[in-house]
């Protein structure tokens, strides 16, 4: 049951680091954005950060 936690733990290091990527990439003033493709890659980023989050606290009740 151990790898199971640890490979949770790797995924949801993966789902952290590209939710604040694509969060923190998410510029209004670029050229060729709109605001509709801001707030996707919010969005997008934000759940990408919520999963990392269950991932994280499912690793807690595994035994």
């Amino acid at each position: 049951m151990r790898t199971k936690s640890a490979v949770f733990w790797v995924l949801g290091s993966f789902c952290l680091f590209f939710g604040v990527l694509i969060t923190s990439s998410a510029d209004p003033a670029a050229l060729g954005n709109n605001p509709g493709t801001v707030l996707i890659a919010l969005i997008f980023g934000f759940v990408l950060i919520l999963i990392a989050g269950m991932l994280w606290i499912s690793t807690a009740h595994i035994d």
